[in-house]
C-alpha cells in the first residue's frame, strides 16, 4: 500500500515514497570480492541482500528471466557515487541457443525501497552476437539498487531482475 509522495532525505527526490517495501527480485547476485566474480542463478523465494563491492571491482551478475525463456550475464566494474559507468551483457535463450535475430534488450536500474530509478538514459547497443553495452549508467545513491535486463524476441518478452548493493566507500572526494 502506498503511503504517500514524500520528499525523500536519504535522495532528495521528490517522488521517492517509503511505502511498504516492494516484492523481492526473482534473482540474486553476490558481488565480487577483489579479483574475483560471481553469478548467481534465479530463485524462486526472497534471498538476502548481497553485500557492497568496492568501487572499481569486478562484478558480475546473472541469472534466468522470470518466465525463464531467457538467461544472462551483466558485467561490470562498481562504480563511485555519480559515476557514469558502463555495463556489458551476454544473453541466450534458456537452452543455450542464440538469440533470434532482432531481438531487443535494455537495461536500466532502479532502487525499489525509494521508488525511483536513475537520473540518466542509458542506451543499450548490440556488441556482437548475444552481447550488448549499456552506455550512460549512473547509480547517484548508495544502497540497494536492482538491474532489470529486459529482452523482447520471438521467443517472448521476459525480465531478470539483478540486485546490487552501491557501497557508501564509493562516495567521490
Amino acid at each position: 500500500m502506498r503511503v504517500g509522495v514524500v520528499a525523500c532525505g536519504a535522495c532528495a527526490v521528490l517522488a521517492c515514497t517509503r511505502a511498504a517495501p516492494m516484492p523481492s527480485p526473482t534473482a540474486t547476485a553476490t558481488p565480487a570480492t577483489p579479483g574475483a566474480t560471481a553469478v548467481a542463478d534465479a530463485a524462486p523465494a526472497a534471498s538476502p541482500q548481497p553485500s557492497a563491492a568496492l568501487p572499481g571491482t569486478a562484478v558480475e551478475l546473472g541469472g534466468r528471466s522470470k518466465a525463464g525463456k531467457y538467461t544472462a550475464t551483466l558485467r561490470f566494474s562498481v562504480p563511485k557515487l555519480g559515476e557514469l559507468f558502463s555495463t556489458n551483457l551476454r544473453v541466450t535463450l534458456a537452452s543455450g541457443a542464440a538469440l533470434p535475430d532482432g531481438a531487443t534488450v535494455t537495461v536500466d536500474a532502479t532502487m525499489p525501497e525509494h521508488r525511483h530509478g536513475m537520473m540518466t538514459q542509458p542506451a543499450t547497443t548490440v556488441a556482437g552476437p548475444g552481447l550488448w553495452r549499456t552506455d550512460g549508467m549512473k547509480l547517484h545513491m548508495q544502497g540497494r539498487w536492482v538491474f532489470a535486463v529486459d529482452v523482447s524476441s520471438t521467443a517472448g518478452d521476459d525480465r531478470l531482475e539483478l540486485p546490487f548493493e552501491q557501497p557508501p566507500e564509493a562516495t567521490p572526494p
